[in-house]
């Protein structure tokens, strides 16, 4: 198990937001994540959020003409994968999708795909005035898209649902607790989306009773929602 403080994720994410930018990804441009739960994915996604980019993850169990399908609906730039499932990404090509390929775990350095190891040991510097500058003239509104899920397609063909990043900040807000409350909340839901083979979500409910001296008694009933991410080691 790791384990982080709030102040090493933000820190670590950082250091990614600069690798990414130093890779040249720029605000607006997608990002489709074909990758297992890890916790670098994760600050991978707070990184290229905090850049402006618009992710779009897929489930690792998907196939090769779904991946294409969601990727090329998006018309994604760049394809943030692992090793193990490089060979899927390889047959992207048969779909012409012609991405830039990121390899999240790689330490060798191919003409196939960029080895994000690279650029995150580079981006352990400072920022210089070339980085500020390439995104400052790019301010990123509440109202911009952040991700781009797909639906499961229960009433139809799955459809892509934009997240912008108020709705996401809105989730947030959603965890917020009073002192008659429990919660027990695990990461942020957003990250129950992205690989849903691995999530584990129970749900309790239970009531309590609060009476005002000399007036009435009031139920309140309160849903637990526990959420357990398993991390690949």
């Amino acid at each position: 198990m790791e384990t982080f403080t709030y102040l090493e994720l933000i820190n670590q994410s950082e250091q990614m937001r600069n690798a990414l930018i130093r890779l040249g990804i720029q605000p607006g441009d997608t990002i489709g994540t074909y990758v297992n739960n890890s916790s670098r994915y994760i600050i991978f996604i707070l990184a290229a959020i905090s850049i402006g980019a618009i992710l779009v993850p897929l489930n690792p169990s998907y196939k090769i003409y779904e991946i294409g399908k969601y990727f090329k609906k998006t018309s994604v730039k760049w394809i943030l994968t692992e090793e193990k499932l490089f060979e899927k990404i390889q047959h992207l090509n048969e779909e012409n999708i012609k991405a830039k390929i990121i390899m999240l775990d790689s330490t060798k350095e191919t003409l196939l795909y960029y080895t994000l190891q690279c650029y995150l040991n580079n981006g352990k510097s400072f920022w210089t005035n070339e980085m500020i500058n390439a995104i400052q003239n790019k301010l990123i509104y509440n109202y911009n898209t952040a991700i781009i899920f797909f639906s499961s397609g229960t009433t139809g063909l799955p459809k892509g649902i934009r997240l912008s990043h108020r709705t996401l900040i809105a989730n947030v807000e959603l965890v917020r607790y009073v002192c008659i409350d429990l919660y027990l909340t695990i990461l942020q839901t957003l990250f129950s989306k992205i690989c849903l083979r691995q999530v584990h979500i129970h749900m309790h409910a239970y009531t309590h009773t609060h009476t005002h001296t000399h007036t009435h008694t009031h139920t309140y009933t309160h849903t637990v929602i526990c959420i357990f991410l398993e991390i690949n080691s």
